[in-house]
């Protein structure tokens, strides 16, 4: 193909030369070409051009007798192909194009021919000009494109900043709810004052203008407020996301260069935090507020000040971050605001990860308008299930999606039961007409808009609203206000309508450049050779595009190798530099595929060893990644090749690369046993797209990604009415391991042992002894900090078991405990724990194994209840304003079956939340569930699970169950005594509800009739007895006394 530099002689020169070389081919027939193409019937071509150059009346005419005249010679053609040009050379060259009318409109076909005459004017007008400087267009036509497509200026609050608009709402709208977590809702006068607080302390902590503050926090409520506060506190904020690897979170930190951090103290064991990076915990009931104004702070920012730094993928190896500007943003929100109005009565759900672009618009649009912010629970962002309840639990009306996930929210069932929702904004990826129909099919009162934009232009820059004329395809649309859209070719000439090119964007929304990248800044920032005042600049997107008619855009795919997978954008580059860092590869290259469940990533390795089995290699190599790079990054496919294949001229010919075998990644075959095990199997074959599943492949390494994993979760629900976290899917990843938790989740009803994390280690699980409701959901936070090091099992009381059942003595409920103990482990060493009277448990339960000839090698005792006969009475706790005084008769029952799961939780606190709760749903059901999730929240429970065991029994019944569990084990638990035991006991005691005299009376007493060989540990940790369990320092000191 011609050079972009070539010159007009030159090429033409080139051609004539190529085509004389041709002409001793010119007798082949087209049968015998394609013979040897090997095409297998395909068409070699849609096209025909024909140059005629035949005067045969006139050769004729020249050779014959006197006498002999020859007439003219006349032709009609005619050809199956879509479009043929004919050129006939007379005393003029003319120009014959015939088309098939269902491929071209008459009118495209008059612009074609158009800009055919143009370009062959153009190459006899200067005979040196490069062919990169030929004009398809005409100035007329180029003028038309250039500044009539791109008539998009606007007035906006140019002069603003992003806080000033949001604070001007708060002065408009002070008590209007604002934003709302779970259970937890903050009005606007409330989230501002607690913003300003925290800006206050950032300010006085050195953030201003420019200064870059790192952000790593889960969703909450604090997410929230610290992004804000960063923001009024002048600095600009850098998300950075919890589950992205140490290496990458390092090299954020690092390059950012931020001087703090904004996380929680459950995060802070995981993150590699630099030495220069401080950090300030946003902890639910922490004092990081107090002492601070809650007044605004005075504004020091200017509208070119960065409001935010967002990392992308960078295809060096590197993740790349591009700052945007408060200006930018402001018109990037004022223009959404202008096209699709909120107001008071909406509530947008903000569920897009934070250290993407599009959570920009889903923080902060609904703070700027005076509608409800409503953050989505951890996961619930992935799992169309719990989308459905949140949409209409808290009355959604605008939500983002990209298209996969879309894709699987239109899955559900009930979708038609999102009935308040008005805006679906999609963006992403490409959005596929089938799916924009089906979704204004069963969402007529919502209209869907499709967006586009990259990080690097303020979140999006073009927008269409979808209608049922989308029948093809959904474009991409036109510039929103004061952004400009230029298609141009390598020339930066703009392309013809049609023509596929690179897509370019200028205007207000540009970022101000990559942070420390000064050179790749200046390669994808270029100056805009269409600015009359000149000094604007083009973001050169990477993106090929090209125009319909009027100016709407269509995306048309990459011209690099960056690509979009399920909405994220990834660099191959990067994955490829991260492969070839690992000695066993010699030669790396990332490809995206089309998998049998859509599109997937697949390596291609020459390995430096070629003798190494390739499982052991692919673990390796995916281990390898999975320390560097996010989930998302690490291919589903590993090929091993012996060469890396070539076209002619040297080049990677990555067409040549063999298709990833499925077989082969389904690693030592062994086939389902069981009819259970089948039907399981069944459902992944029909989610993958894949022929057979064994019960050691692995679904991630089928091809399969989280969306799937959210699909496949639903159809377990609905054949075997087992429900299955996302997270679990993510866990147990081949079919056996998820057939193993199944089988045992099936077996709860049957079985009072509960696997509380799904961890595989050898070493000794944890048994956990109940506290007296019977329950030990207040140990997930305990197993989830030991998922890395060994199982973790909790005993739930046999009344949860059996419907009806009563202990009727002490001694039984410890010998069904030691029962169910040895049921799953049958033999020591054992590790026993015990929180309240669950410490009761653990001492009897223990003294029965060690009497039986097996070795306890841990007992840990949890503020733990004592004999009665010991004498010792704990500090009581003020009395609480009692229910009825309250007017709460009616949830009695809840509240006692939250203290029966939750022991210690104070009436006030449950009263209150039910209050709250009422104020905003009136069913019994929805009310139950807001505070079941506060609860949870509080305790830092698991929300899924702990409202599982509510709707896992029948509530009412059980409510009732748990509470008398509560009076009957005190009344059981009188009957204990202390026993003698051989193990030495760790202690942990609750500072805040027990005096240090106490606590030493209680130490003395179990030296002396319990752990005669001494105490191994003893902790006092400054916290009430209720959230000792769950409180860090003990999570921290139980994990170091278990290794």
């Amino acid at each position: 193909s011609p050079r972009a530099e070539q010159r007009v002689a030159e090429w033409v020169q080139q051609v004539q030369a190529q085509n004389s070389a041709l002409r001793e081919h010119e007798h082949t027939p087209l049968y015998e070409i394609q013979r040897w193409a090997r095409s297998a019937g395909e068409a070699l071509f849609d096209t025909i051009l024909v140059f005629e150059n035949y005067p045969v009346s006139e050769a004729l005419q020249q050779a014959a007798p006197p006498g002999l005249v020859f007439g003219g010679l006349h032709t009609q053609e005619q050809t199956h192909y879509p479009l043929t040009l004919v050129v006939n050379l007379g005393e003029t060259l003319s120009l014959r194009f015939s088309y098939a009318r269902e491929a071209f409109s008459e009118q495209h076909m008059a612009q074609l021919s158009a800009h055919f005459q143009q370009v062959l004017q153009a190459l006899t007008h200067d005979a040196q000009a490069a062919l990169g400087e030929l004009a398809l267009l005409s100035d007329r036509e180029q003028q038309h494109v250039l500044r009539e497509w791109n008539a998009t200026a606007a007035d906006f609050p140019s002069e603003d900043c992003l806080h000033s608009l949001i604070e001007a709402q708060v002065r408009a709208t002070p008590e209007a709810p604002a934003l709302i977590f779970a259970a937890e809702q903050l009005s606007y006068a409330h989230l501002n004052a607690r913003a300003n607080q925290l800006a206050h302390r950032l300010r006085e902590s050195g953030v201003g203008p420019d200064v870059l503050v790192g952000i790593c926090v889960e969703r909450s409520l604090e997410l929230v407020i610290g992004l804000l506060a960063i923001i009024k506190a002048g600095g600009a904020y850098v998300p950075l996301d919890p589950d992205y690897p140490e290496d990458r979170l390092v090299y954020m930190m690092q390059d950012s260069g931020i001087g703090l951090l904004l996380t929680q103290t459950a995060l802070l064991e995981r993150l590699p935090i630099p030495p220069q990076v401080q950090s300030l915990c946003l902890d639910p009931h922490g004092d990081w507020l107090e002492g601070h104004s809650t007044a605004n702070p005075v504004n020091l920012s200017h509208p070119q000040n960065l409001a935010y730094v967002i990392y992308t993928s960078g295809s060096t190896g590197k993740p790349k971050g591009a700052g945007n500007s408060h200006r930018a943003l402001v018109n990037r929100l004022h223009w959404m605001q202008k096209a699709y109005a909120l107001d008071g009565s909406d509530t947008v759900l903000q569920k897009t990860p934070f250290s993407f672009d599009v959570s920009v618009w889903e923080f902060f649009w609904p703070l700027m308008t005076g509608a409800r912010l409503a953050v989505a629970l951890p996961g619930d962002h992935r799992d169309p299930e719990r989308l459905v309840q949140t949409i209409r639990e808290h009355q959604v009306t605008t939500l983002h999606f990209v298209p996969s996930m879309l894709q699987a929210f239109m899955t559900h069932p009930q979708v038609e039961s999102c009935n308040t929702l008005r805006r679906v904004v999609c963006s992403g990826e490409a959005l596929p007409a089938e799916l924009a129909a089906q979704v204004l099919k069963r969402l007529p009162l919502a209209g869907l808009y499709n967006l586009y934009g990259p990080t690097e232009a303020a979140i999006d820059v073009t927008h269409w609203t979808c209608s049922t004329d989308d029948i093809l395809s959904v474009p991409i649309g036109r510039p929103i206000d004061n952004l400009k859209t230029h298609i141009l070719d390598d020339g930066l000439l703009p392309a013809a309508q049609g023509v596929a090119a690179e897509l370019y964007l200028g205007g207000v929304g540009l970022a101000r450049g990559y942070h420390n990248r000064a050179a790749l800044t200046a390669e994808r920032f270029v100056p805009d050779p269409f600015d009359e005042q000149g000094g604007g600049r083009l973001y050169r997107t990477g993106d090929l595009a090209r125009y319909r008619d009027a100016g709407v855009i269509d995306y048309a795919g990459r011209i690099d190798h960056q690509v979009k997978i399920r909405g994220l954008r990834i660099e191959l580059g990067e994955i490829e530099a991260r492969l070839h860092e690992h000695a066993a590869v010699r030669e790396a290259t990332v490809i995206d595929i089309d998998g049998p469940s859509g599109k997937q990533l697949a390596a291609y390795l020459v390995p430096t060893d070629a003798a190494e089995a390739p499982d052991v290699l692919r673990e390796r190599l995916q281990a390898h990644l999975k320390a560097h790079v996010p989930d998302y990054m690490v291919p589903g496919y590993f090929v091993f090749i012996d060469s890396m294949p070539l076209t002619a001229n040297g080049k990677l010919d990555r067409r040549a690369l063999p298709k990833p075998d499925v077989a082969r990644s389904q690693q030592g075959y062994v086939a389902p046993r069981t009819a259970f095990e089948q039907r399981l199997a069944a459902l992944w074959e029909q989610v993958l797209h894949v022929e057979r599943v064994g019960l050691n492949d692995n679904f991630f390494a089928l091809g399969g990604h989280s969306l799937l994993a959210v699909s496949l979760a639903g159809r377990i629900r609905e054949t075997f009415d087992i429900s299955i976290k996302l997270h679990d899917l993510l866990l147990l990843q081949t079919l056996g391991e998820l057939a193993e938790f199944m089988r045992a989740d099936e077996a709860r009803v049957k079985s009072a042992v509960i696997a509380m994390n799904a961890n595989g280690s050898t070493h000794a699980p944890l048994f956990c002894l109940p506290p007296g409701g019977g329950g030990t959901y207040s140990y997930y936070p305990l197993a989830g900090r030991l998922s890395d090091s060994r199982r973790v099992y909790g005993l739930v009381n046999k009344a949860y078991v059996v419907p009806g059942w009563f202990d009727t003595s002490w001694q039984d409920m410890v010998d069904y405990y030691v029962e169910q103990i040895r049921m799953t482990q049958p033999h020591g060493p054992y590790n026993l724990l015990g929180w309240s009277m669950g410490g009761a448990l653990a001492v009897e339960v223990a003294h029965v194994l060690e009497r039986t000839g097996e070795v306890v090698s841990f007992l840990g005792l949890v503020d733990t209840q004592l004999p009665a006969s010991v004498g010792i009475q704990w500090v009581e706790e003020d009395p609480q304003v009692t229910t009825q005084q309250q007017g709460e008769n009616y949830y009695r029952s809840l509240i006692k079956s939250l203290q029966a799961f939750v022991p210690g939780l104070q009436e006030q606190t449950i009263v209150d939340l039910i209050k709250k709760a009422r104020q905003s749903v009136s069913g019994e059901s929805e009310v139950i569930d807001q505070v079941i999730e506060q609860i949870a929240l509080q305790h830092a429970m698991n929300v899924d699970s702990l409202r599982s065991m509510f709707q896992d029994i029948a509530v009412q019944d059980e409510i009732e169950t748990g509470y008398k569990l509560l009076e009957a084990n005190a009344k059981l638990s009188q009957a204990f005594t202390l026993k003698t035991l051989n193990v030495q006991v760790d202690c942990w005691w609750a500072g805040q509800s027990r005096k240090p005299g106490q606590i030493a009376k209680a130490e003395a007493v179990l030296l002396e009739q319990c752990s005669v060989n001494g105490l191994r540990s003893s902790t006092t940790i400054d916290q009430r007895h209720d959230n000792l369990v769950i409180a860090e320092a003990f999570l921290q000191g139980l994990a170091e006394q278990l290794v």
